[in-house]
């Protein structure tokens, strides 16, 4: 008892010193209190981050929170309990999965390994803050999927000065190998509220699945079946879709006048959505169909169409198919002398024709299959690439229009995985419900070409 009476002072004055030096501590900013999270765990630090977060915003505590259980230690469910605080009842889906959170938090600090499991199907960790991407790290498109992920990155970053940063965590799919794909997402899915990727269809179906047990969104950025967007209800692609390129290629070219219409295209691409949307949009613009052909692929004899679009009196010809074909196509319209003009996809692009066959393209307009960013938006990545001794092109393109979506949704208030796939959904009906993403937000076009003197050149709107 006097041994214990003779260090009562002692300790007195170590707690007053403790307390003294908390209160002299600056106060926490959001950066400065996400540090402090990522420092060694200790009790004097855990009281700092509970202090801080029962003041701080909403939002600061949440993007705090993206850090793993392994950093947080015990401040973890602190900091939970604080966001639950500081959530509306209104935003009851992001209550529900603080509330698993908190749940997960106790169940891990009784080693319950079953209620854990049970809690983590449901990734109540998933940040918004944290974007996933599954990305071959092996083989031929290796090298993609490393500028894919740089241009994520700027896209993430684009026009946020001092926001809230993203964290980008990259697991490789290997050669494009779906079974590593799915490994990769469950991993990413705990942590992420989003995950991009993969290259290829294959993979990217495979994650897609993976989205529907999980309900974390997946971003396609370069897949190239147009059906992977329908393949969930969180499952989104950058795009263009093809009945957007076709209804921007008829405004372009009909100018809203009613004109008679020829639609010539090989049998392979007849019921094309491109072809189809093309179409349906002209005649909403008040053109007359004229005369609809299809012809097997490898033709080169087109006589009996050339002559057709006189006797039909078309005025534009909208055409579709393989560029060699176009080759053969646009020989035998100038030798029939039909006054039409051409327009269609990218096959009619120069690059893509024989160099004594583009004089014959003047006058033809064709759309892009890949979105245009506006020019300062490109010189960013042009800067980026250029660093990297590399080009910005298009899966440049795709993966900063990933970023840049996602982003948006986020700034706009989604903070649940839920609330992300709500917010990155299109406004239009058909377009929201192919999964694709409305890139036209964010400053993107769809280019229509003139072609003159054998060179594209970009119209102006």
């Amino acid at each position: 008892m006097r041994t214990l009476v003779r260090w009562l002072p002692i300790l007195a004055i170590a707690a007053t010193t403790a307390a003294a030096a908390f209160a002299a501590s600056p106060p926490l900013t959001r950066v400065s209190a996400d540090a402090l999270a990522a420092s060694p765990q200790s009790s004097d630090r855990d009281a700092r981050l509970g202090d801080w977060a029962r003041r701080a915003p909403l939002d600061d505590v949440l993007w705090v929170l993206r850090r793993p259980a392994s950093q947080l230690g015990k401040a973890e469910r602190t900091l939970v309990q604080a966001a639950i605080d500081h959530t509306p009842a209104a935003r009851a889906e992001l209550r529900r999965r603080l509330e698993l959170r908190r749940q997960l938090a106790d169940a891990a600090g009784r080693r319950s390994g079953r209620e854990v499991g049970d809690l983590e199907t449901q990734r109540p960790r998933a940040s918004v803050w944290r974007v996933g991407a599954v990305l071959p790290d092996a083989g031929d498109y290796a090298g993609y999927g490393d500028a894919l992920r740089v241009a994520l990155e700027a896209g993430l970053a684009y026009g946020r000065d001092g926001a809230p940063s993203f964290d980008v965590d990259v697991i490789g799919s290997g050669d494009n190998e779906p079974a590593r794909a799915i490994a990769a997402f469950d991993t990413l899915s705990r942590r992420c509220a989003v995950v991009v990727g993969e290259l290829l269809s294959p993979p990217t179906f495979a994650l897609a699945a993976a989205s529907r047990y999980t309900g974390v969104p997946v971003v396609s950025p370069t897949a190239t079946d147009e059906s992977i967007g329908r393949s969930g209800p969180l499952v989104f692609a950058i795009g263009p879709s093809s009945e957007e390129r076709g209804a921007v290629l008829a405004r372009a070219v009909l100018e809203g006048k009613p004109r008679k219409v020829a639609i010539y295209t090989s049998q392979s691409s007849a019921a094309d959505p491109f072809v189809r949307s093309f179409a349906a949009t002209a005649e909403s613009l008040g053109a007359k169909i004229v005369r609809r052909e299809t012809y097997a692929g490898g033709t080169t004899d087109f006589r009996v169409l050339s002559r057709g679009l006189r006797t039909f009196g078309a005025e534009v010809l909208f055409w579709d198919g393989e560029s060699r074909e176009a080759d053969a196509l646009l020989r035998q319209i100038s030798a029939d002398g039909v006054g039409v003009k051409v327009c269609g996809g990218s096959e009619l692009s120069p690059d893509r024709m024989h160099t004594m066959t583009r004089p014959l393209l003047d006058g033809v307009r064709w759309v892009a299959d890949d979105w245009k960013l506006p020019a300062v938006q490109q010189a960013v990545l042009d800067s980026i690439a250029k660093s990297r001794s590399e080009r910005a092109g298009t899966i440049w393109v795709r993966g900063f229009l990933a970023g840049r979506r996602i982003a948006a949704a986020v700034d706009a208030g989604a903070r649940t995985p839920a609330e992300l796939g709500a917010r990155l959904r299109h406004r239009d009906g058909a377009r929201r419900a192919a999964g694709f993403l409305e890139c036209t937000l964010d400053g993107a076009t769809l280019p229509v070409y003139l072609v003159q003197r054998g060179k594209n050149t970009e119209p102006t709107p």
